[in-house]
C-alpha cells in the first residue's frame, strides 16, 4: 500500500502550503498555482496531486501525445504508423519539504503504471514521453529508464526523452 493518496486537481484544492520554488527556473511552483487549473479547464493537461496525510508532496500533470516513429530509440519495424501513441509527461514537481526522499521517483513510477493501465484498457499507449533541461534533471530521467528522443530539435538546452513502457515487461 502507497504512502500517498492521488487526487486530481480541482478549484476546491488548498494549494496554499504547497511550495516547490527552490530551484525552479523551470517555474513550477508559478504553473501549480497559476496555471494548472486552467489547463485542465481547457482539457491540456490533468494535474495529479500526491498527498502525504492531508499535505501536498508533489504534482505531475499529464497529458495524451504521440512521437514519430522516426524519432524513437527502439526498433518498431512491425509498426506501420507514423506516429506512437504516448502519454506526455508535462510537468513534476516535489515539495521542498520532501526532495531526496523518493517522491520523484514515486511520482515517475506513479506515471509508467497510469500508462500501463491506458494501454491495458483505455487507449493505446507505447511510450512517456517529456521535455527536460540538459542538467541533473535529464539526469534523474535518464537514471528511470528515458532514453533521448532521436533528431528532435529543440530550444538550446532542453531535450526531448521517452521512456518505453515495453522495455519494462521484457518485450
Amino acid at each position: 500500500m502507497s504512502v500517498f493518496t492521488v487526487k486530481k486537481l480541482s478549484n476546491r484544492t488548498d494549494l496554499s502550503k504547497f511550495d516547490c520554488s527552490n530551484e525552479d527556473d523551470l517555474d513550477l511552483n508559478g504553473f501549480i498555482h497559476n496555471e494548472a487549473l486552467k489547463y485542465q479547464q481547457n482539457g491540456e493537461g490533468v494535474t495529479h496531486l500526491f498527498y502525504k496525510s492531508d499535505i501536498i508532496v508533489g504534482f505531475v500533470t499529464l497529458a495524451m501525445g504521440a512521437v514519430r516513429k522516426d524519432k524513437v530509440v527502439v526498433s518498431l519495424v512491425d509498426y506501420d504508423k507514423v506516429n506512437v501513441p504516448a502519454l506526455f509527461l508535462g510537468r513534476l514537481a516535489v515539495a521542498n519539504s520532501e526532495r531526496n526522499k523518493g517522491v520523484g521517483t514515486y511520482l515517475l513510477e506513479y506515471c509508467f503504471g497510469f500508462a500501463n493501465q491506458l494501454a491495458k484498457n483505455e487507449v493505446g499507449c507505447r511510450f512517456v514521453t517529456l521535455v527536460t533541461k540538459k542538467d541533473y534533471r535529464a539526469d534523474f530521467y535518464y537514471k528511470h529508464g528515458f532514453r533521448k528522443l532521436a533528431k528532435v530539435k529543440l530550444v538550446k538546452g532542453l531535450e526531448m526523452m521517452c521512456y518505453d513502457l515495453n522495455a519494462s515487461k521484457g518485450v
